[in-house]
Order: structure tokens, then sequence, then C-alpha cells
């Protein structure tokens, strides 16, 4: 299988890296993208039955013009395709997605080090030496280190000492080239580390230098400048994969900062290389051996991230899987792109053509109000895999798009559609309205009534006489996904009672392969509904993409009438529907269970169990029901050997409702396995703003919380962690924010009125840089980054607030930081979040030292 490719479309020529049989090859292969043409007849057909042919062409140049020249042309399709992308599902699309060969693939783990005297130093403007190059091999787990000095160190790394940075840059460029790597990782790799390397390169050998190509295994590497100013790299035959971005894309965590400092503390709980110099510049003037090993530790740290986070994996499962390079992991429309592709070849088909298009809004997910407060004994029950499922459903594609009833609410469209009869309406179809009634709207009826037509609550109709290609992808990929999980499982059966060896190793190897290809499964099953959404999609339309989200909507608030159904039956005249997110319902079981002397006399897991069962009968009614009332009844659906169903996932035994998107609930049961964890969701602890000494302090109230700890001891621990916030450092009192605007409201020098409290601390905090002569000491703030914010007492200087990345330790004798009302702000208030729809704001007394806040 493929770990590169490149196509040059000047020579026309592909270049494809693959393993083959633990072999790599390099072939460069003649290749000229294609189109197809409609023809009278021919094996090859659109997604809508039309005939067509591919329409080669001599050169890149000639397919370009025709595209051009063809432009919304009614009988040219597959159309724009990236070259890549078309060759790939050409080649692969014939090897079952389980089936495939999972090449090893070589990452290198790159780190620079540049000696600025200016803090953070920009990589457009390479001012400052390149003094220190690591590189970590992910296959030899061994660092190579190029360095302008000689180490005298202890690590184990194969050191190179260079003459100069010339001849530094030099030795790296020719290593690079000599062992080629699939991948080049790194902590802000794209935008930093390769940027400044190769603009380094030119400053120093000249701006024509061909040295920085070696970086390519064929010496191509094209680096430009966009037009907001940002440079990009691209090396042919490599792929850069930043795991800064990589991280930020996939990871569930939403931390207060994206360094990798943060990010390796929060993962794998240790850090970057402690140092007790006041900067980097200090540390490399004055101890050279630790300033390499601070280098080395960074690149340690990004590989033992993929080692234990998995991301690269991931993103080469999804890259086979799609037949799409892996630089396109974040680009959905591209891997979708290429999943298709690989479809339409395995079933003679070609892709529709692209046309253009234009975004349009549409009601998205519901979110109930919830019914605020601590409850006690909830569950969750999901709608498994919604927007999917309901594709499956509706047979929704964009060959199946019938057109749309208007005049209607969706509530009304299911009553209308379960009847199977509608009243006259007004429908439209590709920009054209007709009114529906007499002869016509017999017959719209009629073949509703024959089961030729699925109706979803926003009016769209889809015809259901063959499976619609969308429709039929998402199926074959969701039934994929459970084959390959069981495979999984089998295989991590088989290699638990195994001692250590060779076949063990195997099936783990397998089945850690099995386990991200059904991650990338996953993933490709819910960006489905996102290419009916985005213009640039050849499969945009909106009409689709509210079909779905309508779908979610009425399933879930159906399946709230049929569980409050089910408890007045059982004697409950009440909502018992304590919150509704997207696809999820939370279920008040201690209110239904209270009182009952077999639950009440139970211990904690006497209770699961018996909450287990009950959860099991609710399960499978409210499954009946949406099959049967909902799938078949409001959609009319024609799908009968794929249901939408609904799975009971978690029971918490305390759960804490706020408002809409925030609410906390203790985990005690997941899945049928014990457990027991805290989840939040979107409450202050988890907001990248808060402060670091704050955060672990809030987490552990939360926890007393929703654990229900005794109220003194509550108080007692909040009283305890103000005490100790009055003496954290600057760093761990400061809230973390995201600095933006700089320019639009420091652009005459000034504040402007309206500039927000953290952007005049930046516009402080380069004013007393500059009075005290510290400017090339400290890290200026730049835009887009993250930083630190503090509120300051009255002094001289008549600011209120600074701004920071690091506190500058000439700033203590000069300013004294708020404390009071920091805590305040991002300590108290946030308890107070927490503890005012439970009617507990009297924990916050006196007796807490927060009188003053609260009255």
């Amino acid at each position: 299988m493929f770990t590169n490719i490149y196509y040059n479309n000047r020579n026309c020529i592909m270049h494809l890296w693959e393993e083959i049989d633990g072999e790599r090859f390099h072939d460069q292969i003649e290749w000229i993208p294609y189109v197809y043409v409609k023809t009278d007849k021919s094996d090859i057909h659109t997604i809508t039955g039309e005939p067509v042919v591919r329409k080669d062409f001599l050169h890149y140049n000639d397919y370009y013009d025709f595209q051009k020249n063809n432009e919304g042309a009614s009988n040219v399709f597959e159309n724009k395709v990236k070259a890549e992308i078309q060759f790939l599902a050409e080649r692969y699309h014939k090897i079952p997605d389980d089936e495939m060969p999972v090449p090893k693939l070589l990452i290198y783990t790159i780190d620079i080090e540049v000696a600025s005297e200016e803090g953070f130093p920009k990589a457009e403007e390479v001012k400052w030496p390149v003094t220190l190059i690591s590189i970590k091999d992910n296959q030899t787990k061994k660092t190579i280190t190029f360095g302008e000095q000689a180490y005298r160190g202890k690590r184990d790394i194969m050191y190179s000492y260079c003459k100069s940075e010339r001849d530094l840059l030099d030795q790296f460029f020719n290593f690079m080239n000599k062992r080629s790597p699939d991948i080049i990782t790194g902590w802000n790799v794209h935008d930093f580390d390769l940027v400044y390397l190769v603009n380094r390169a030119k400053k120093l050998f000249g701006e024509e230098t061909r040295v920085y190509h070696k970086l390519s295994p064929i010496n191509n590497v094209r680096s430009w400048e966009t037009k907001d100013g940002k440079f990009n790299i691209d090396i042919a035959g490599v792929n850069i994969l930043d795991y800064m971005d990589i991280f930020k894309w996939y990871s569930p965590d939403k931390l207060e900062r994206n360094t990798l400092e943060v990010v390796a503390n929060h993962v794998l709980k240790t850090g970057k290389l402690k140092y007790d110099h006041d900067d980097l510049l200090e540390l490399y003037k004055n101890d050279w051996d630790t300033y390499v090993d601070y280098n080395i530790v960074d690149v340690d740290l990004v590989d033992t991230l993929e080692d234990q986070l998995g991301y690269i994996r991931l993103i080469q499962a999804l890259s086979l899987l799609t037949k799409c390079p892996m630089k396109f992991y974040a680009a959905m429309t591209q891997l979708i792109e290429g999943a298709l592709l690989t479809y339409y070849r395995r079933n003679n088909l070609c892709a529709p053509a692209l046309m253009a298009g234009r975004q349009k809004g549409f009601p998205a997910a519901y979110v109930k109000e919830p019914q605020k407060g601590m409850h006690k004994w909830i569950i969750d029950i999901d709608i498994t895999s919604s927007y999917p499922a309901h594709i499956i459903a509706l047979n929704m594609s964009t060959e199946t798009y019938f057109g749309r009833i208007l005049d209607f609410t969706y509530d009304v469209t299911a009553k209308y559609t379960s009847a199977r009869e509608f009243p006259e309406f007004h429908f439209s179809k590709f920009g054209h309205v007709k009114h529906y009634k007499g002869h016509d709207l017999v017959k719209f009826n009629t073949a509703l009534d024959r089961g030729l037509f699925a109706i979803a609550p926003c009016g769209s109709v889809f015809t259901t006489n063959k499976p619609g290609v969308i429709a039929a992808v998402e199926k074959a990929i969701f039934y994929k996904r459970k084959d390959v999980k069981d495979q999984m499982k089998v295989l991590k059966n088989e290699a638990a009672p195994m001692g250590r060896g060779f076949e063990k190793d195997q099936k783990l190897e397998r089945a850690n392969e099995l386990f991200s290809l059904q991650w990338a499964i996953k993933i490709l099953l819910n960006a489905m509904f996102g290419i009916t959404a985005v213009p640039y999609s050849r499969y945009f339309n909106t009409n689709i993409a509210e079909a779905i989200t309508s779908c979610g909507r009425h399933t879930i608030l159906q399946s709230e009438k049929f569980i409050n159904e089910y408890f007045a039956k059982q004697g409950v005249e009440q909502d018992m529907v304590a919150y509704i997110d997207t696809d999820s319902l939370f279920i008040r079981l201690g209110h239904y269970f209270e009182g009952m002397e077999d639950f009440e006399n139970a211990d904690d897991q006497g209770k699961i169990d018996i909450i287990l069962s009950f959860s099991k009968q609710l399960e499978e009614m409210v499954n009946k029901r949406i099959f049967i009332e909902t799938q078949l009844g409001d959609y009319a659906s024609q799908i009968h050997d794929f249901k939408i169903m609904f799975k009971q996932e978690i029971i918490a035994k305390t759960a804490l409702f706020v408002k809409k998107k925030k609410y906390a609930y203790w985990v005690v049961n997941d899945e049928g396995t014990p457990a027991d964890k805290l989840a939040v969701k979107g409450l202050e602890i988890v907001r990248s703003d808060s402060a670091e000494a704050v955060r672990t302090r809030l987490k552990h109230i939360y926890e007393l919380i929703m654990k229900q700890a005794p109220e003194q001891e509550l108080k007692d621990v909040i009283k305890k962690y103000r005490a100790e916030l009055q003496n954290v450092t600057p760093e761990g009192i400061a809230a973390n924010i995201g600095v933006n605007n700089i320019n639009k409201y420091l652009n005459t020098g000034q504040p402007i009125k309206g500039t927000p409290w953290h952007v005049k601390g930046v516009h402080n905090y380069r004013q007393l840089l500059s009075i005290l002569g510290l400017e090339s000491k400290y890290e200026n703030i730049h835009e887009g980054g993250k930083a630190k914010v503090v509120y300051v007492k009255n002094n001289p200087y008549n600011v209120e607030t600074v701004t920071f990345q690091k506190w500058p330790i000439e700033f203590d004798k000069r300013l004294d930081i708020d404390y009071e009302l920091m805590i305040d702000k991002f300590f108290v208030k946030k308890i107070g979040f927490l503890l005012e729809p439970m009617d507990k704001m009297d924990l916050l007394n006196q007796d807490t030292g927060f009188a003053s806040l609260f009255g």
C-alpha cells in the first residue's frame, strides 16, 4: 500500500511511494486525470443511471482547459477531482478495506532551537541563528542531534558537532536526504521549525539555493507566502503532520493552552525539561549540555504522545481507507471524496459534477432547557450514530432527492407523512415551485402510500425505488465498523492469555491496526452529513442537510414523548426527561424509584442492578416505537433491515444541570461496566480561561459537590483553597485567554474604546517592558496566541491588567497582583455558578471569606 504520493502536473508524472511485502518502492507513473462524459451505451453510469464514458487527455493542460471551457456543463462528470485521490482510488479500490496491508511508517520528530535575543523568533524574518536540531526516529527510538558546540551530556544520542551554522544546516539536510521519512512531525513544526529552516537556508546559502530541497526524496520542496502573510511548506514525498495541529483536531480535551508543556503534562503527566536560567537564551549562553537536553526532551515528548495517543496511526488508517493523502486528514470533503470514489470504482460508477453553491442556514440539533439542579440516579439513552442512521433510514442521497414540500412545520409534515396523505401544498424542485393539487396531489399521495417516497420532517422528499449512493455507503461503513470492532475484540481476547512472544505481539499489533481502522470508519460515518452542508462539496444540498438535522430533532423529541407516556402508565405524571442534548436523553430514574422499598434498601451496586434491568426494558420499548411509529410511520421509511436505534450507556449517581450545554454527572456505570468518574460538559473547570492553580481546586470542589460531601467539609475545603490561592505564582493565578485583534484595538498606539481587558493587558505589558528596558529579554505577545492575564492593584503606571507569557520578575517590585479580585472572578463565581441552581449559595458565607461578594 501507499505511504505517500506527489503529482507533477508539468510533466504528468505521478510519484508513488509504496510498501509491498515489507519492501519500499518509489514509482514514477505517467498519468493524467480524467473526466466522464455522457454516451449512448456504457458499462459505467452516473449515480442517476446515465451511461458515461471516460474522457482521457494528452496532457494535464488539456484536462485543465477542458474543465475550464465546460464549467457547469450538464454532460461532464467527476470534474475537479484532486489528481492524487482519483489515482489512488483507481489503483487500490479492489483491495477490501479490512485486508489493506498497513505500511510501517518512518516518522521523524523534529525540534530546533534558535539563539533569539527578542523572545520567540519569527519564522518569516529568520534574524537569529539555528543552534540545534534534534530528530527522533520512531522506529529505532534513537535521536540524532546537530549542534554548534560539543556535547558532553549523558543522553544516549547520536550527536554531530557542527563547525558553523552553515555546516549544521548542511549536515541536517544531507541526513534527511539519505533516509527520507514518510512523515515529519513535531510541535508547531509546520508553522515554525520547517519554515524557519527553509527561510534560514535561503538567507545563508542564497535565495536560489537547492540545499533545503534535500528534505524531499525527489529534491522538490515548495515554499510560498499566503495573502495573509503565512508561510507554507510542502515536501514532495514527505507528509508534514504537525502534532500540535493534530492534537487540537482530534483531542476531546480543551486545554488552557496548546503548548507542548501543557499538553504533555495533561496527557503524559510530565513536561518539558526544567532549568535554572531565566530563559532559553541564558541557558544557551551558560549551560550548553542542559540546552541540548532541553531540545532532546522536546522531541521525546512528541514521540511519546504519539505512542500513547496514536493520532498518526489514525491518520494513516483514514488515508488508506479513503485513498486520500495523509496531509488532508482535516479536510472532510477530501476524505469523503476518496471514500466515495473508491465506492464508485468498485461499482462501475462515476462521481457527479462539482457545481458551485451558496451557503444557507437551517435549524441544527435540538437541545432542551434542562430541569435545573441536582438529580439522583440519572440514565442516558442515546441515538446510535444519529445522522448516519437517518441518512440510511430515509435513503438520503444527491440522486434520490426528489424535492421539498413547503408550507408545513416539522410536526405537521410528519403527521401527514404518517397518514400517507397530504393536503394540497407547494413543492420546490431545483429552483422551481409547483402547486400540488388535484390530479398531481393524488399521484403524489398514491406514490407515498405505495412506499415510493420517504419524507423528512422539514419536507425534503427522497425516492426509495433504488438505494441512494450516500445512504448505501453509510450503511456499508456502519456494518464495516461493527465487523472490524468484532475482529479487534477476538484478537485481543486471543492474545490476553498468551505469554510473551512473537504470536502475541502479532495479534496485538493487528488489533491496534483494527482499532485505528474502526476509529477512522467512525469519523467517516459522522462526516457524511457535512458534505451535504458545505458549498465546496459536489454533494452540497442544504435540503438534504436540513433533512438530516430535522430527523434528528424529530426522533429525539418522539423518544421523549414515548418515555413520558411509558412513565405515565406507571403513575408518574411528570416530565421524566431532565435534559436533551442533540442525540442524548437524560432520564430521572431516582425520582421514579424514590420510595420503592427494594430500591431504597439496596446498596449502590444493588441499585445499579435494578436500574440496568429497568433500563433494558425502557430501551426496548423506545426502540420498538421509534421503528414502527417514527421510522416506518413519520418518515415513511422503506428500510426494514436497518433500524434507528437507541442505546442506554451510562448510569450517573448524581447529575447537575445548570443550563443548556452546561452540566456534570458522576458516572458509576458505563455500558454495563463499573465506573467512578466525573463527566463535565461546558462547565467552568474545562474552560480554557481557568487559571492553572484554580483548575485543579475547582475540579476537586466539583467532585465533592457531585459526590454530595457534607456541607461543612465543602466549606472547609473552599476556605482552605482560598487561602492557598493567595500564595500561588502569577502564572498560577492568571486567566488563560486567546489574544486576537491586537492591531484592531491597538493600531493607534493606545487602546481604543471597547478594547477587551486582556488586549489592554497586552498594551500595558509592552509599555512596561519598554519603560523598564526589558524588550529584548521577554517574549512579545503575538496575534492569535494564548496568553495569561492578571488584574493588578493601583500602581504608578496606572495599569489595571497585564497580559504575559512568562511573568517578568522585574515586575514584582513595581506591581502587586490583585489576588482578591482574581480569586473572586475566577474561583468564587465559578463555585457559585454550580451552587446557584442547587439553591446552596449559602455555602459561600462568612466562614469561607466570601460574604462581601454574595452578601
